[in-house]
C-alpha cells in the first residue's frame, strides 16, 4: 500500500522566535490537518533557551478532534558543546520530539563564534561530527525524528549540495544504518520543486540511501505561518513519496502507533 499522506508533526507555533505569527495558533494547526484529512498532527516549536519558559505551559491542553491526535512535540537542537537543549528531567513534557543538527546559523549556540565555519568543508565536517554524537547519546530514539537532515542553514552561504556532496555514499550507509537500528525517524521535508534538475538528485540521494538502510519515514511541513500549509500535503509531501517511492511499510512506527 502506498505511503498515506496522513500526518505532520513538524509544526511551529506563534511562540516560535521564527514565527511571531499571531494567526499560526494551536488551532490554525488542527484546522490544517483536518482540512488535509490527516489523523496525527504534533506541535514542534523551538525549545531554545529564549523558549524554554513559555514553551510548556503553550503545549498544555492542545485542541483534539475524534478523527486527528494532536501530540506535543518540540524542536530541539545541539549546542557548540554537542549537549542537546532538552533537560532529562523535561523528556516527560513531551510525546516525542525532533533532533535539529543543521542549524548551524545559530551563531553563539549551535555554532561557536570563535571557531567559524569559513568553508563548506567546515560545516560538512561539523555536521558529520553532530551527527555521530547524537546518535551515540542515551535516548528514547524509538519517539525521536531526525529533522531536515539536507537543509542546513549554513552562515557562509554555502551551498548546500556542495555541503552533501562531501558526504560519501559510504558515510550515509554508516548514518542511516545506525538510525535505522535506533528506531529513529527520518524526516521528509524538501519540497522537489524548489530544486533544479540538477541539484535535485544531489539532494535526494540521502533520503534514497536511508530507504536502502532500513530507515522508516515521516511527514515534516516546517510550517511557520499559514501560508506554508498551502503547499505541505501535495506540493512537498506527495511530490516526495513519489519520488521515492514509499509504501505504509517505509512509514515510522511512531506514527503508525499515534494516529486514530
Amino acid at each position: 500500500m502506498k505511503f498515506a499522506i496522513d500526518h505532520d508533526l513538524h509544526n511551529h507555533s506563534l511562540i516560535s522566535p521564527c514565527s511571531r505569527d499571531d494567526r499560526q495558533t494551536k488551532e490554525a494547526i488542527l484546522t490544517y490537518a483536518l482540512t488535509n484529512g490527516f489523523h496525527l498532527v504534533g506541535l514542534s516549536d523551538h525549545l531554545w533557551p529564549d523558549t524554554r519558559d513559555i514553551i510548556w505551559p503553550y503545549l498544555e491542553q492542545l485542541p483534539q478532534s475524534k478523527t486527528c491526535r494532536f501530540l506535543k512535540g518540540a524542536e530541539v537542537d545541539m549546542d557548540m558543546n554537542f549537549e542537546l537543549l532538552l533537560h532529562e528531567d523535561e523528556l516527560p513534557n513531551v510525546d516525542y520530539y525532533i533532533l535539529a543538527l543543521t542549524h548551524v546559523h545559530l551563531i553563539g549556540c549551535v555554532t561557536d563564534a570563535n571557531k567559524p565555519l569559513l568553508t563548506v568543508e567546515d560545516t560538512a565536517n561539523y555536521m558529520k561530527a553532530r551527527i555521530r554524537k547524537a546518535l551515540s547519546m542515551d535516548l528514547p530514539f524509538e519517539r525521536v525524528g531526525l529533522a531536515h537532515i539536507t537543509w542546513i542553514s549554513q552562515p557562509a552561504g554555502h551551498n548546500i549540495t556542495e555541503c552533501l556532496a562531501l558526504f560519501s555514499d559510504e558515510e550515509w550507509e554508516d548514518i542511516f544504518g545506525k538510525v535505522a537500528k535506533l528506531g529513529m525517524g527520518v524526516e521528509l521535508n524538501i519540497r522537489p520543486a524548489d530544486y533544479s534538475e540538477e541539484h535535485l538528485p544531489k539532494v535526494l540521494r540521502p533520503y534514497q540511501i536511508a530507504k536502502k538502510m532500513g530507515c522508516k519515514f515521516y511527514l515534516g511541513g516546517d510550517a511557520h505561518h499559514p501560508e506554508d500549509f498551502r503547499q505541505n500535503r501535495y506540493e512537498k509531501f506527495q511530490s516526495i513519496v513519489d519520488l521515492l517511492e514509499l509504501t505504509e511499510d517505509d512509514k515510522w512506527e511512531f506514527v503508525k502507533q499515534n494516529r486514530v
